[in-house]
């Protein structure tokens, strides 16, 4: 595989993860291509991996190959690290988007904290699922027991490069806030995908202080709907001795709006076309027709198309998130996407729900 379709498949896992919006699609590009050494980068064709470890594997075997970064474990690691940092978003939009879901459900926020850690690849879940684990019934209870498999051992070239570094007293340590977009060294981890939510804590919790009553007299009847309402006095130490009257009180029915099912832009479980993405590209290849008058103004492009998958599996809201600057590219992307049959749906805490996705539909004249 090009190294092109590795970069145009992490880019695109950025989108999707949640990592990058579209309109960051040229600055990631610009970035991996620095990063890589490919100046002359063409988009590809080829189908793309949604695979981030087999993505990051080829990045790696590239940079090799090119003497961008040796071929050892720890090596690598620093390397594949600076590539997640390129699509990693920075410290203050992960804050905000934290905050604004801690102020709605501080258990969904930790969710997201934890998958955003885990999609950025600062948590490696394809090694952490190689360790083992099982529940001991002890007398003191049952105990957890993990084998950490996770983790590859140095080889004895990194453990030479660790002990002839220069020494330093950056960061303090491997858990002060200075790790946040380290780069890493051979005798440090790199840390450039990792990004810290701050908080604030006490040494103990603070007594809330009391509150003095407020000498409020205020008199609530509760009536039948068809009962005549009389005035209603409500006096206050607060009203200066004057006295508010409130007449004529009507029975007033607030119907409430029907709540709208909530689209996700992140999930835990993405959803899926039907056999995966490669059966994804083939469905594109196979139904889109080139616009025969985009062909002869020689247009090319990438469409980014937005739209939901439904709890059910089915497409709606399909729409043009980025254009191709060829309305006849985009119409034809919009009417493929919209014929997709249906997909797996994506979850969020082993729930069924609607989520938004973003699909780049590339169009190139041969």
């Amino acid at each position: 595989m090009k190294i092109e379709t590795y970069i145009d498949a992490l880019v695109s896992y950025a989108m999707n993860t949640g990592l990058a919006e579209p309109e960051d699609h040229i600055v990631l590009v610009n970035r991996l291509i620095d990063l890589l050494g490919k100046p002359d980068y063409e988009p590809s064709d080829e189908p793309q991996s949604e695979d981030l470890e087999e993505i990051l594997a080829g990045m790696l075997d590239h940079a090799v190959e090119k003497g961008l970064c040796d071929d050892g474990i720890t090596a690598r690691d620093i390397f594949d690290t600076r590539i997640m940092g390129a699509v990693t978003p920075m410290p203050r939009e992960v804050i905000r988007t934290f905050r604004e879901k801690y102020a709605q459900d501080p258990v969904a926020a930790t969710d997201w904290y934890y998958k955003f850690s885990c999609d950025t690849d600062y948590i490696r879940r394809y090694r952490i699922k190689k360790d083992m684990r099982w529940k001991y019934a002890s007398q003191y209870g049952e105990l957890d027991i993990t084998i950490n498999l996770s983790k590859p051992e140095k080889d004895p070239k990194a453990i030479a490069a660790a002990k002839n570094a220069p020494q330093t007293a950056y960061p303090k340590c491997q858990l002060c806030r200075e790790n946040e977009g380290y780069a890493g060294r051979m005798n440090h981890p790199a840390r450039q995908n990792h990004r810290i939510i701050p908080i604030t804590m006490q040494e103990k919790p603070v007594a809330p202080v009391p509150v003095e009553a407020r000498a409020i007299t205020e008199t609530i009847e509760i009536v039948e709907d068809d009962a005549e309402i009389e005035e209603t006095m409500i006096m206050s130490d607060e009203d200066m001795g004057e006295v508010v009257e409130i007449q004529n009180i009507e029975n007033v029915v607030v119907e409430e709006p029907e709540k709208e099912e909530e689209i996700f832009q992140v999930v835990e479980n993405q959803p899926e076309f039907p056999g995966g993405m490669q059966a994804l590209m083939k469905y594109l290849r196979d139904n889109i027709k080139y616009p025969s008058i985009s062909r002869q103004n020689n247009s090319q492009g990438r469409a980014y198309i937005n739209f939901v998958v439904n709890t059910d599996g089915s497409i709606t809201d399909v729409e043009v998130m980025k254009s191709t600057n060829d309305v006849y590219l985009d119409k034809e992307a919009v009417r493929v996407v919209s014929g997709m049959p249906k997909w797996k749906p994506g979850k969020q805490q082993g729930k069924t729900v609607r989520v938004k996705y973003t699909l780049p539909v590339m169009f190139r004249l041969q």
